[in-house]
């Protein structure tokens, strides 16, 4: 039986519903999903490919979660980054007609950079945290909740926001104002306190 577009949003959808989920789902769990419905999208034809779209853009504009459900390691994240982003551009590339080609393009640009090394996040911020001396937070008589929740995200979800938070923190180290901390994250990444606080650490 040829797969259809409305099995594939079915199966997508309803794994984002948080009412069928104990806890939730995140980032991770969503890209081996699409990697999972892939072959059926193409299948498919249009419309497939336009359920691989429309939960892809969701998912970048951050109107799905990204930190619910269980954690993962980051190396798992930087292997199915590259495994779907290879897949992405070569369905872009060979599907049948205009509109998939173009809607698996549009996708593909939703999707991170990279791939493969993408562990490296995790490690190069905990390397310039240890050439700056800062303490990563875990250890017995460190007392700094926030690099210490900061250091078990790295270690449990990472994912591009973790660079921004990079970015904001040695700002603050620069200025020694927490505000502009805030104000380095929401002027140049769009992220507030509400959305450091949802992001899971453990």
């Amino acid at each position: 039986m040829t797969p259809n577009a409305n099995g594939i949003l079915k199966a997508l959808s309803q794994a984002e519903n948080t009412k069928n989920q104990e806890h939730g789902t995140n980032l991770y769990n969503r890209f081996c999903r699409i990697n999972d419905k892939l072959s059926e999208s193409q299948q498919a034809g249009p419309e497939g490919a336009a359920t691989i779209f429309a939960t892809l853009r969701l998912s970048a504009m951050r109107q799905l979660a990204w930190y619910a459900g269980g954690n993962y390691q980051g190396k798992d994240m930087a292997h199915m980054q590259e495994v779907i982003c290879r897949r992405m551009a070569l369905a872009s590339a060979t599907a049948e007609d205009g509109a998939s080609r173009q809607l698996y393009r549009a996708a593909l640009a939703t999707l991170p950079r990279g791939g493969g090394n993408g562990d490296d996040i995790r490690l190069g911020i905990l390397q310039l945290m240890r050439e700056n001396g800062i303490k990563e937070g875990h250890r017995p008589g460190i007392e700094d909740p926030f690099i210490a929740q900061w250091h078990q995200k790295l270690h449990s979800n990472t994912t591009v926001d973790d660079i921004y938070i990079c970015e904001a923190y040695l700002h603050f180290l620069h200025t020694g104002n927490w505000d502009d901390f805030w104000t380095h994250l929401w002027d140049n990444h769009g992220l507030s306190r509400e959305d450091l606080a949802s992001m899971k650490a453990s």
